[in-house]
């Protein structure tokens, strides 16, 4: 029997459950110390999977995070993602060595406009070695906005060949994400890899066992991720209605789309 999430139904196990979606993430230049601490420390107190932050904070974020589930994602050749393969290499490295558990790399979209699909592949490939060495996981963003339907298909294909675990849509520089892009990368990847999108994307119907948090093919879980950079306004103060059943925090519009989303969705099956 299909269960229906409405609107008014968004209760504390619902909220509970989509903050094992959510890359808490701050990336802006200015971002201070004191900001990533904070990230860090909402990002413990409500169990998001992640907080994504630059290479530079790393070291932070473990230090404040260390002992609790969340793991630490840093971005690799962002946000062009037109850096040599060799220094995408070394930034992989390096970032593992500090202790991030996920990267998100930017492809190389010159290369792959120019019809350098060995490139493109040689590009992620180098950098799923070294982050799955160590255990890590690679998530790389296509920069949809700017691809065309083609090569928004070969981009996820290439990086299925060179073994990436997720593909996400966009830095959010160029654009934004459509539900048609968020269908046509599920559909390219299957089970066979995760798909990341920001939160406040527009989401387009989803088979009930990819939405599971949880679930793990043969690598590591292979499902949705949100990237919000607001999750903690997301989910803020008490809902007068009813406090035993909301989340500390209201439902922002981007997390409020998905449930409305996960309806559609669940009531279909």
């Amino acid at each position: 029997m299909s269960q229906v999430l409405s609107d008014p139904q968004i209760s504390v196990r619902n909220w509970q459950a989509i903050a094992g979606f959510i890359d808490h993430t701050l990336l802006k230049s200015e971002t201070t110390a004191e900001q990533i601490t904070r990230l860090c420390e909402e990002a413990a107190c409500y169990s998001f999977a992640a907080v994504c932050v630059n290479p530079w904070w790393i070291g932070l974020a473990v230090s404040v995070l260390h002992g609790t589930p969340v793991k630490i994602a840093t971005t690799i050749g962002f946000p062009l993602g037109a850096n040599h393969t060799t220094v995408k290499r070394f930034e992989a490295a390096e970032a593992v060595r500090l202790g991030a558990h996920e990267l998100d790399m930017v492809l190389n979209i010159g290369a792959l406009k120019s019809g350098d699909r060995q490139g493109v592949m040689n590009d992620i490939a180098a950098v799923a070695e070294v982050a799955h060495g160590s255990g890590a996981i690679v998530k790389v963003i296509l920069e949809t906005p700017l691809l065309s339907l083609e090569e928004k298909i070969l981009s996820c294909q290439l990086s299925l060949a060179a073994k990436a675990d997720f593909v996400k849509t966009a830095t959010g520089f160029f654009g934004s994400a459509t539900a048609e892009d968020v269908s046509l990368m599920r559909g390219v990847v299957g089970d066979q890899a995760g798909v990341k999108l920001p939160a406040e994307s527009a989401l387009p119907p989803m088979p009930t066992p990819w939405l599971m948090p949880g679930r793990t093919g043969s690598g590591p879980a292979r499902a949705w991720r949100l990237s919000a950079n607001s999750a903690h306004r997301s989910l803020r103060q008490k809902s007068k209605a009813s406090r035993a059943s909301s989340p500390p925090y209201p439902i922002s519009n981007g997390l409020r789309k998905f449930f409305l989303n996960l309806s559609c969705s669940t009531s279909s099956q």
